[in-house]
């Protein structure tokens, strides 16, 4: 009788383990595959995406945005009205109208008409990045890397979404407005804009001053060199060859483009060749560079610091009262912000910004008219 008792324990035990394992394998189960309308077919009964519908076939991105095994994504859509007006002005043919443009795209755009495949699937993707971000999590000052490969930026002032702050910049080309938010797709969320943008084409913030570095020789060659960007002195009070040789000199250079991937983005205020004049109580910029020669890399690379912020930095993320920590530790300015005017206080030159957000696709450099203290 024990010996069938006990056939009848471990009987009993392993069914309820089996059961276990049932259980516990039931977490594991794969998720329910997406269901509902894709992006691709969101925009084709979408009243105000009927040319992103057209474009979209056109060039053939419809496949990648019509699979849901694809991944999710944000579209920062063009309205119907954003891509007529960008037409009008590609076409160089005012009185085009939505209908226009579709038919341009559906029976006369190719490889070399005026507004090529090519060129226009480069604008779609930069309206693109692959993770699904909803109005919620739109928080501002967040930059992503789009489809296109350029980096696009998102702020948020007060309930408005702008990209790339809404300005005209070198690189940047107009930002855009976010009008609609949150129509839902099945692998992702779109929401429209009021533009069509340009994608960032400049490198990094120190490929807009002429800095270049070649990481393949020991140690990394530097261009300018050194004496190179002390030679670049030209008596042009406009530009900017004493920052540069500042940055060079004060061994900023691989801080600022290191041999990363992806690149960092740093914020950087720039002064012209005026104002580092009257910083360094130099007469002539030849004055001003040897004033820079007779300083230790460290001093001069405490200047270049106090310039820079780390981060991708519009003014569109920047509050009236916010305090601002620069790349020289223990050293901040507190932004002010009067109508349009952004100033920079130090406590002592306490610089206006002249040009905002010229964007690069590693940092973003902001004219100033004065150097920071």
């Amino acid at each position: 009788m024990k010996r069938y008792t006990r056939i009848y324990t471990i009987v009993t035990a392993i069914v309820v383990v089996s059961l276990a394992f049932v259980a516990g394998c039931s977490e594991f189960e794969q998720p329910e595959p997406a269901s509902g309308p894709t992006i691709v077919e969101v925009a084709s009964t979408h009243p105000d995406l009927n040319i992103l519908f057209a474009a979209l076939k056109r060039t053939g991105l419809a496949s990648s945005y019509n699979n849901v095994n694809s991944g999710n994504f944000t579209v920062f859509a063009p309205h119907d009205s954003a891509f007529t007006v960008f037409f009008r002005a590609q076409l160089n043919q005012p009185a085009l109208d939505e209908i226009d443009v579709i038919n341009y795209i559906n029976t006369t755009m190719s490889t070399t008409s005026t507004v090529t495949i090519a060129a226009l699937t480069t604008r779609l993707n930069y309206h693109i990045f692959s993770s699904e971000l909803t109005s919620a999590q739109i928080t501002g000052g967040q930059v992503f890397t789009t489809q296109q490969g350029a980096r696009l930026s998102i702020s948020k002032v007060g309930s408005q979404v702008l990209l790339n702050a809404n300005n005209a910049g070198t690189g940047a080309g107009n930002g855009a407005k976010v009008i609609t938010t949150d129509i839902d797709a099945s692998n992702g969320v779109i929401h429209t804009v009021n533009k069509v943008l340009n994608p960032v084409t400049t490198a990094s913030a120190m490929a807009s001053l002429g800095i270049s570095i070649n990481y393949g020789t020991n140690p990394p060659t530097i261009t300018p060199s050194l004496a190179a960007a002390e030679a670049a002195a030209d008596g042009n009070a406009a530009d900017f060859d004493i920052l540069i040789y500042a940055i060079i000199k004060g061994e900023m250079a691989t801080t600022l483009l290191p041999n990363t991937t992806p690149l960092p983005d740093f914020t950087l205020f720039t002064a012209n060749d005026g104002r580092w004049l009257a910083e360094l109580a130099a007469a002539t910029e030849v004055d001003a560079i040897a004033a820079l020669k007779a300083m230790t890399a460290a001093e001069v690379g405490n200047k270049v610091k106090n310039q820079v912020v780390a981060g991708r930095v519009l003014s569109t993320d920047l509050s009236n009262g916010q305090t601002v920590n620069t790349l020289l530790t223990g050293k901040s300015f507190t932004i002010t912000i009067s109508g349009s005017t952004i100033t920079l206080t130090d406590g002592a030159n306490n610089p206006d910004v002249t040009t905002a957000n010229i964007l690069t696709n590693a940092g973003v450099l902001h004219r100033i008219d004065d150097v920071l203290k």
